[in-house]
């Protein structure tokens, strides 16, 4: 049978449909695109997820082995005033660590691939959780997170002589031992002088807590910086941990004063004292006579205040007795 030319052409174009569909199927079941290139795998995310912690971009960059840093924080709760002991685990030996809290970064005390730092709570910090993170070049990052709570402060009042009150008023002796109190917290030793707990260095009743509002003749003075100890004249003033005594000097304001280095920027400070048991430069054990109870400097009777601080900024002293020392 003689076809005309359109039937010719209308098969041609019919084998074309089937050679492309069969040609189309073959290349699906191979993997390969209608161009003959293979399909491409669904995109991956834009970040891979790391176990329990932050994410790191996927890609070429993903395939490179990055130490990661596991943070921890204690307590997880802490009030206002309060201290934090942070440790940072997993950065390269020697390499310098930060942690960053509050919105400010401290660097932390490395030994191996632990770092350490202690972090005060000022008392004007506003409550809630905060993340404690941690900085290492391009270390990847399990960040901790703690919890700071509301204290109340309240407020203490003390009547003073005249005499005493007109100490307040020699500016430049005050601005003079300031310096040198801030001389000797500019230092410390990056490990600590002793294991264990911290104890109280004197065992009596508390006259005034810590960061109570102080009010001297009836006029505010500003926070108590300390905790004062009443207690009879003459009774010996301990230690309350082994460290390096930094400071032994009479102060206008705080009297015979001892301030000991106890490694890592924490600092603990005897103020009122009748005498000065130690000597700058003499590393002591926990429990070491640092001087007797006294009433020197600005002081309305025998008693000792005692107050620590880290990183130059004050903190409730008591918070050692619990610290992960």
């Amino acid at each position: 049978m003689v076809r005309s030319n359109e039937e010719v052409a209308m098969g041609r174009r019919l084998l074309v449909v089937v050679f492309a569909c069969v040609a189309f199927a073959a290349g699906a079941a191979a993997g390969l695109g209608i161009h003959g290139c293979r399909t491409p795998p669904a995109p991956l995310p834009a970040t891979t997820p790391l176990d329990g912690g932050r994410q790191e971009p996927a890609g070429e960059a993903a395939t490179v082995s990055r130490p990661v840093l596991v943070v921890s924080a204690k307590p997880s709760s802490v009030p206002q005033g309060g201290l934090l002991s942070v440790i940072v685990e997993g950065a390269p030996e020697g390499a310098p660590v930060t942690v960053e809290l509050f919105g400010r970064a401290v660097a932390a005390f490395s030994s191996g691939e632990t770092a350490r730092v202690f972090v005060p709570v000022a008392v004007t910090q506003a409550p809630g959780v905060f993340e404690v993170d941690a900085h290492c070049g391009e270390c990847v990052v399990v960040p901790a997170f703690v919890e700071v709570t509301r204290r109340e402060f309240p407020s203490s009042h003390i009547a003073v002589t005249q005499e005493t009150a007109e100490l307040t008023r020699n500016q430049a002796r005050i601005a003079a031992d300031q310096a040198k109190v801030r001389s000797a917290r500019a230092t410390t030793s990056p490990r600590p002088y002793g294991e264990g707990s911290f104890s109280l260095p004197l065992e009596a009743e508390v006259t005034t807590p810590f960061g109570h509002t102080r009010y001297v003749n009836g006029v505010e003075s500003g926070r108590h910086w300390g905790i004062d100890f009443g207690a009879a004249a003459g009774r010996p003033v301990k230690a309350a941990n082994a460290g390096k005594v930094v400071l032994a000097e009479t102060l206008l304001l705080s009297g015979n004063t001892v301030i000991v280095d106890h490694g890592l920027n924490v600092f603990t400070t005897y103020m009122h004292l009748a005498d000065i048991s130690v000597k700058p430069g003499d590393v002591i054990e926990k429990g070491t006579t640092v001087g007797h109870v006294g009433s020197t400097g600005f002081s309305t009777g025998p008693h000792l205040h005692w107050s620590a601080t880290c990183g130059g900024e004050s903190f409730d002293p008591s918070a050692l007795l619990e610290l992960d020392w």
